[in-house]
């Protein structure tokens, strides 16, 4: 049984006369006890006073887990994020989530032997079996079979009013939670986009913990799955970034799907634009053209130039103008053309703003600072960056995505399922519009 208010009706028939296995209680008494009594000592090996106790056997610990309270298994779980507020480094965090998966395969795979015992030591012909409220999540080959050929497998769906009232309780008092790891690299990565930040240490671990419900309350209200977009079509498609976690884009866990995304795109959507890394990974995928690492971060405002005015993509764009950039990795000019790119806007690395340099230098130096003495970051100082900036990009990006997105209109048949008009050549379609 699995789902909203499971253990609530599990303690109703544990009381009524049936047999109530507790797949939490029984992976974090058999499976997962040394590891939880671990790092207990862990924590308390940083106490002085503790720790001669600890060192001289005076001291015993035990794990005080039951059915009703978990605490020590979750604690143990863990948040991912800043260690100051309690949070672990992410190596560390999915060691432990390993360490709760293969506990909950193990304490599942138990389920059989228990409904013996239950019957024949202590005389139950009637077994709950309680999972925990990841098995939807679990798919360790042979585990569902198994519980399938023992038992009945029961999910309880809740109704919007407790869902609610669900969501309402994570966010006030947010609890740690297992995660299969694509899910975590994910959301993770969602979240670093979103909050802009770099580094694990700096995320508020109650933070990353709260955005789980509503981050899917957003999925399930705005976005649409792929298979839905496929038998709808699409007249363009836009491509965005995301952050990583791999040198190489192809050992990323959206490889495969976004390869999958390209496909289909290349086949039946009129135009596709790429921005951020979307771009570096679609030169990958049909070109098979690596970034290159810079070896330093490239941060700054730097002077573009449009190379090609005859394009339509570039119509009514300044042929000088500013663009931001901060990366890591690039694709230079040469790979682009020796694999018959078309390069419209170029920049030599020139025209950095100078002028604001010395005050990033100093508010950098300041969080460097503040991080190391665990204080609160400094305001970015704003106002005093402002005056030097001028924003030649953002118009200048208009333009470019309203040319591109005429050129879809002018190009697209009104047959969802056709990407192009009749007569548009699909291996050059700008041909048509001269």
């Amino acid at each position: 049984m699995s789902g909203v208010g499971k253990t609530t009706l599990a303690n109703m028939l544990r009381d009524n006369g049936w047999f109530h296995y507790s797949g939490d209680y029984r992976l974090g008494t058999r499976y997962l006890n040394e590891a939880i009594l671990d790092n207990i000592k862990l924590q308390a090996m940083q106490v002085p006073f503790l720790r001669d106790l600890l060192r001289s056997d005076s001291l015993y610990i035990e794990n005080n887990i039951t059915v009703d309270h978990l605490k020590p298994l979750s604690a143990f779980l863990g948040k991912l994020g800043n260690p100051e507020l309690g949070g672990l480094g992410l190596t560390e965090f999915k060691r432990r989530q390993r360490l709760h998966h293969t506990a909950e395969v193990a304490a599942m795979m138990d389920v059989p032997d228990f409904i013996n015992r239950a019957r024949n030591i202590y005389g139950y012909n009637k077994f709950i079996n309680d999972v925990g409220g990841s098995l939807c999540e679990l798919d360790e080959p042979g585990v569902m079979e198994l519980l399938a050929d023992n038992t009945m497998l029961v999910y309880i769906r809740t109704n919007q009013y407790d869902e609610k009232q669900l969501i309402e309780r994570a966010e006030q008092d947010p609890k740690p939670l297992y995660y299969r790891e694509e899910f975590l690299d994910e959301q993770l990565a969602l979240y670093r986009q979103e909050k802009l930040v770099d580094y694990v240490a700096m995320i508020d671990p109650d933070d990353f913990i709260k955005r789980g419900p509503a981050a899917q309350a957003h999925i399930d209200e705005f976005y649409e799955d792929f298979e839905t977009i496929k038998q709808a079509g699409l007249d363009g498609l836009i491509i965005t970034g995301a952050n990583v976690t791999q040198p190489d884009l192809a050992s990323e866990v959206f490889w495969e799907p976004l390869k999958e995304v390209y496909q289909w795109a290349s086949e039946n959507v009129t135009s596709v634009l790429c921005s951020c890394l979307a771009s570096h990974a679609v030169l990958q995928f049909l070109y098979g053209i690596k970034r290159r690492h810079l070896g330093e971060k490239m941060w700054g405002v730097f002077r573009h130039t449009v190379e090609d005015r005859t394009h339509p993509l570039v119509n009514d764009v300044n042929t000088l103008f500013d663009v931001p950039h901060s990366r890591f990795n690039e694709v230079s000019t040469g790979q682009l053309k020796s694999a018959g790119l078309h390069v419209l806007v170029e920049s030599k690395q020139a025209g950095v703003h100078l002028a604001v340099e010395a005050v990033f230098a100093e508010y950098r130096e300041r969080v460097e600072e503040a991080l190391q003495n665990t204080a609160p970051l400094p305001v970015f100082p704003e106002p005093e960056v402002t005056p030097f900036l001028h924003n030649t990009w953002h118009d200048t990006g208009e333009a470019v995505v309203g040319n591109w997105v005429g050129l879809v209109y002018q190009l697209t048949s009104s047959e969802r399922s056709k990407p192009f008009m009749d007569g548009v050549d699909v291996n050059d379609p700008l041909a048509w519009l001269k």
